[in-house]
C-alpha cells in the first residue's frame, strides 16, 4: 500500500520581508491615492465652474479639440437669459400679441423671435391664457382669442 500526499501547498515567487510589510507595493498604492484625489478634485471643479459650458468642460477633460458651446446646459441657458434684456410684463405681453396678430406661433417660436428671457415669455403666456386673451389651437400653437 502506498500513501499519497494530498496536502495543499503554497509556493511564494518573491520572498516576504515580514508579516506586516507591503513595501513592494507602496508606490503603487500612493499612485492610486494621488489619482483618486485628482479625480475628485476635477469633479469638484466641474461642479463649481459656472462660467464655461458643461459640454466644453467634459470634452476638454477627455482631450477633444474644436468644440463649441452646447446651448442646452445650465451655463449656456443662464448665459442666454442674461443676454436678453429684462422687461416688464406689459412690454412682453404687447410683443406677444403683436407677433400673434401676424400668425399663430408656438412657445418655441415666440422665445426664438422675441428678445426676452424665456422664463419671462412663458410667464406672460400663462397669464395671457388665464385671462383668455390667447388660446391654444389644435396644432398646439397660440392664437389671439378674438381672431
Amino acid at each position: 500500500m502506498q500513501i499519497s500526499k494530498t496536502d495543499a501547498q503554497v509556493t511564494f515567487l518573491e520572498p516576504r520581508e515580514d508579516d506586516k510589510s507591503i513595501n513592494r507595493i507602496t508606490h503603487i498604492i500612493n499612485q492610486q491615492n494621488e489619482l483618486k484625489h485628482k479625480q475628485v478634485s476635477d469633479v469638484l471643479k466641474y461642479i463649481s465652474n459656472n462660467s464655461v459650458c458643461k459640454s466644453i468642460q467634459l470634452l476638454t477633460y477627455f482631450g477633444e479639440k474644436n468644440i463649441k458651446d452646447c446651448g442646452i446646459c445650465s451655463v449656456c441657458i443662464e448665459r442666454k437669459n442674461k443676454k436678453k434684456p429684462t422687461a416688464d410684463f406689459k412690454t412682453i405681453k404687447n410683443a406677444i400679441i403683436t407677433k400673434l396678430e401676424e400668425t399663430d406661433c408656438s412657445s418655441r417660436t415666440l422665445t426664438e423671435t422675441l428678445d426676452f428671457a424665456e422664463t419671462d415669455i412663458h410667464n406672460a403666456i400663462k397669464l395671457l391664457l388665464e385671462h383668455q386673451i390667447i388660446t391654444i389651437t389644435h396644432t398646439n400653437t397660440y392664437k389671439l382669442s378674438h381672431l
